[in-house]
């Protein structure tokens, strides 16, 4: 909505209707940039260790900061038998 008074101006009623939408997509963005930090991190520890044991860890405690990661899975789904393969898990009951 734009002020009768001048057209480059927006009013205080205007500004205050905006705080809220500026508000809501910054906090998309500063979570989509949190997502995008963590898959970085992910893939700088996949190429840089050597052992699928130390990996799985180290992946469970950046998810663990996005979201809760209390149960926390790792499968690889086979192709050829359309299957899933465990690789890992951590339950409620597990502790780092």
């Amino acid at each position: 909505m734009i002020s009768k008074n001048n057209a480059n101006q927006l009013s205080l009623e205007e500004l205050r209707e905006l705080v809220p939408q500026l508000q809501r997509i910054t906090k998309k963005y500063k979570h989509s940039e949190s997502i995008q930090n963590s898959l970085f991190d992910i893939s700088e520890l996949a190429s840089s260790i050597n052992e699928l044991s130390s990996l799985y860890p180290a992946i469970h405690d950046i998810i663990g900061d996005l979201m809760p990661a209390q149960n926390f899975f790792v499968a690889f789904y086979e192709e050829e038998k359309k299957s899933l393969i465990l690789s890992i898990s951590w339950t409620n009951s597990m502790s780092k």
